[in-house]
């Protein structure tokens, strides 16, 4: 946004999340605001959820299968999710035609459906301490930022220049965990298995908009992006079966042009070639749109876009 003249804040909740979003001007040049929300469990979903489940979810079995829930052995869980995100953006205007921007975006998902198992009962007769815990924990999310710089040259010419970095990960945790304590003597085992799966994408984009007149405008543009990715595949804590870091760049330039005809008729033709550094090849995508305004409240449609997502096509090798 670039209104300077204006302040405002805004929060509001409800029995599952809250948000927050807060906006000001710093001077008469640049303006600043920042927006947040975050999920969690209130009163009243408690509420509910007790109504249909008990107060934690109680699972015969355990380690030992059937032995283990013949004797009374008993899994409790409690699921735990929650997701947040954060955006926030500085705007400056170093004179009437260019503008600035910094941004910054933060947001995630948490799932936690761990077990704890109770051990039978006869066992704290017998001298043995035993403790078993099953993890299940999923965390997935995204952090980037940009610095955006945008300039009016003319009536007619204007361009945008972008760089960007983001980092997308997962993480899952899927193990079983433990200890046997008898007298003097200590095992702990745990097994299971992790993942650890992580994408890099660090951008640098130019967009220029020429227009002809009032009819015909013309787009052009390019970018460049440098992906580096990371997988890791492991199995109890210290056996890895897959360790690979892979990179690659993505170059790419688009042309279309825009024709409004009779007021009706609109049409943008154009393409973008695409040059991928892992596959060493081109892509082609063509571009075309039609609209036509049949009313004031009819209006047709019809498109015809390729598009090609490469970035999870890096060979891991």
């Amino acid at each position: 946004k670039t209104a300077y003249e204006i302040k405002e804040c805004d929060w509001s909740s409800d029995v599952c999340s809250s948000d927050l979003f807060f906006e000001t001007p710093i001077n008469e040049k640049s303006t600043f605001f920042i927006a947040a929300r975050r999920s969690y469990k209130g009163h009243l979903y408690d509420m509910i959820f007790k109504q249909f489940n008990p107060a934690s979810n109680s699972m015969s079995g355990g380690p030992g299968g059937r032995g283990f829930r013949r004797f009374g052995a008993a899994n409790t869980s409690q699921l735990a999710s929650y997701f947040y995100d954060l955006n926030s953006k500085y705007t400056y205007r170093p004179s009437k035609n260019d503008v600035i921007s910094l941004s910054f975006f933060s947001g995630g998902d948490d799932l936690d459906n761990s077990t704890k198992t109770k051990p039978p009962s006869f066992l704290s007769n017998t001298g043995v301490n035993l403790t078993f815990d099953n993890s299940d924990v999923t965390n997935w999310g995204n952090v980037g930022s940009s610095a955006k710089w945008s300039r009016k040259w003319n009536s007619k010419l204007y361009s945008n220049t972008l760089a960007s970095f983001s980092n997308y990960y997962s993480e899952r945790n899927l193990s079983n965990s433990g200890s046997i304590i008898r007298n003097d003597s200590t095992i702990n085992f745990k097994s299971g298995t992790f993942e650890d799966n992580r994408l890099l994408d660090y951008s640098l984009k130019s967009d220029i908009e020429y227009k002809f007149n009032d009819i015909n405008k013309l787009e052009l543009g390019g970018q460049i992006n440098h992906f580096d990715v990371k997988y890791k595949y492991a199995q109890n804590d210290t056996s890895t079966i897959i360790d690979r870091h892979t990179n690659g760049n993505l170059l790419a330039g688009y042309l279309q042009d825009k024709i409004e005809v009779y007021g009706f008729l609109k049409m943008t033709l154009g393409g973008r070639i695409n040059y991928f550094e892992p596959t060493k090849n081109y892509y082609f995508e063509p571009r075309a749109n039609v609209s036509v305004n049949l009313t004031d409240r009819i209006l047709l449609k019809a498109d015809r876009k390729s598009t090609r997502l490469n970035s999870s096509h890096i060979p891991l090798s």
